[in-house]
């Protein structure tokens, strides 16, 4: 818009550029008034609302606005310096303002640009002359979006959530946002979408408030939406507390007590998983390094088992305790794991479900299995019969060594003492085994036998004994005792 007068405010053409929209030699879109420009990059495209106030016989200013429909409607982008110039006929009769222009031009070519003219001015004596070109006829307006659901303020227990609008008319495409803050400053969904689209699906959504719109648009208008809000809460489901002893014995019975707060009272099942914490918790269970038990709630009674054997779950001794009161369970669960089960740090993971949510909570290193160890012999006794000189085995041999462990080993022989008759004696070193190598001369040292030995359930050793009998042995009977010893490793 341009003003233009007799005198000094005569300017030539179109007169002095007092509101406009322009691109300047960089390709930026700014506004500009009377050798004054805007900071700033404005977007193209979109409709802008220009103010041009005289005021003050002569002062002159120009606001601009933002004309999008919508919630920043009108709201001020930029406000002009003050300009200084003589409009008022009846303070300089010689200098004064008697029209405005209003112009458009592209590069000196046809223009492709669309305006509406909003003209409001205060009635004066002189009626100013107004200047228009050809009638211009735009298409109809946009109508604006409405929304239909979910509600306004509406809560969700799930995370998926579809929304439902009516589309504004005459659109040719639409922009759904959500977003997080109600100014939409940084929406996480901002799509664009056909004009007849009417629903939208979100999923996986995190617990929360959300906000969302639709802005209805073609070529020349936008018409946004009213902003509706709704928020994802789950019901809360969690594990208070668990107690449980820290340092376990392998196949020793011990209770393992989870608190549990469930908004809904509606849990049905609970999931405790002990695994040694080198593995995954959603390995397979197995006998060495993995465990899951179940307690679940069928017909108002609670049922207790092991997922993988029967032998590790005291199902007579397990309990659940409802406090409706409190919202809250108590479990109790009397568990063990098998002989062979790894030694070291275990993790405890309990998993709970019930009909709306799910949730869990793992506690690294919950527990340190010990190591295990169980030997048996095949006999108590070693006999030796023979004459001078001779190299006898015993009757008993070989002797066998049963072993259960969870940790590999070593098993090692020594004697007590030398053999002795009264006040004879004859070298323990007279005395020979054999494992899984050659035989070997007995000390009072433990000599290895059998080494690394992997663990397990019943493994089983043989030792063959043999007793050379020195040829200037004393006749008579000779007594010795000898010491077995696993040693994991």
């Amino acid at each position: 818009m341009g003003l233009n007068g007799p005198g000094t405010f005569y300017r030539a053409g179109s007169g002095q550029q007092y509101a406009e929209f322009f691109k300047d030699g960089s390709g930026n879109y700014k506004f500009f008034s009377d050798e004054s420009w805007s900071p700033g990059n404005y977007q193209q495209n979109i409709w802008y609302i220009a103010s041009l106030s005289l005021y003050s016989n002569s002062r002159i200013k120009a606001r601009f606005y933002y004309g999008q429909y919508g919630e920043t409607y009108r709201s001020l982008l930029w406000e002009a310096p003050e300009k200084i110039r003589n409009w008022n006929y009846a303070t300089d009769p010689n200098n004064y303002c008697d029209k405005y222009v209003l112009a458009a031009w592209d590069g000196g070519g046809d223009s492709s640009y669309h305006f509406d003219w909003f003209i409001v001015r205060r009635q004066v004596e002189k009626e100013p002359i107004i200047m228009l070109g050809a009638e211009q006829l735009l298409p109809p307006r946009l109508s604006r979006p409405i929304l239909e659901a979910p509600e306004n303020g509406s809560m969700f227990k799930e995370n998926n959530v579809l929304l439902s609008w009516v589309p504004g008319e005459n659109s040719l495409w639409q922009r759904l946002q959500i977003a997080n803050d109600p100014a939409f400053d940084s929406p996480f969904i901002d799509v664009q979408l056909e004009n007849a689209e009417n629903s939208y699906v979100l999923t996986n959504l995190a617990e929360g408030k959300y906000y969302w719109r639709i802005i209805a648009a073609n070529l020349y208008y936008e018409n946004c939406s009213e902003t509706w809000e709704f928020a994802v809460k789950k019901p809360i489901l969690r594990v208070r507390e668990i107690q449980i002893e820290k340092n376990w014995i392998p196949f020793g019975w011990y209770d393992v007590m989870i608190s549990i707060e469930d908004e809904g009272m509606n849990l049905e099942n609970v999931y405790f998983v002990l695994h040694e914490n080198s593995v995954s918790s959603s390995a397979p269970d197995n006998v060495r390094n993995h465990y899951t038990w179940l307690a679940s709630k069928v017909s108002e009674s609670w049922q207790f088992s092991s997922l993988y054997d029967s032998r590790f779950i005291d199902s007579e001794n397990c309990s659940a305790i409802e406090n409706l009161q409190e919202n809250s369970y108590m479990l109790i669960l009397r568990i063990r794991v098998s002989k062979i089960a790894a030694p070291g740090n275990w993790n405890l993971l309990v998993y709970l479900k019930d009909n709306e949510t799910e949730n869990s909570l793992e506690n690294k290193n919950a527990i340190t299995v010990q190591i295990y160890i169980e030997m048996f012999l095949s006999t108590e006794k070693l006999t030796f019969a023979g004459g001078q000189g001779e190299n006898v085995d015993a009757i008993e041999s070989p002797l066998i060594v049963t072993v259960t462990t969870n940790q590999s080993f070593n098993v090692g022989v020594r004697a007590v003492s030398d053999w002795t008759s009264n006040e004879h004696t004859i070298s323990v070193s007279a005395t020979k085994v054999k494992g899984e190598g050659n035989w070997i001369s007995l000390s009072t040292t433990y000599q290895i036998i059998w080494s690394s030995v992997s663990y397990g359930e019943n493994v089983q050793k043989s030792i063959e004994w043999r007793f050379n009998i020195p040829s200037n042995a004393a006749p008579g009977l000779y007594i010795n005792a000898f010491k077995i010893n696993v040693s994991p490793i």
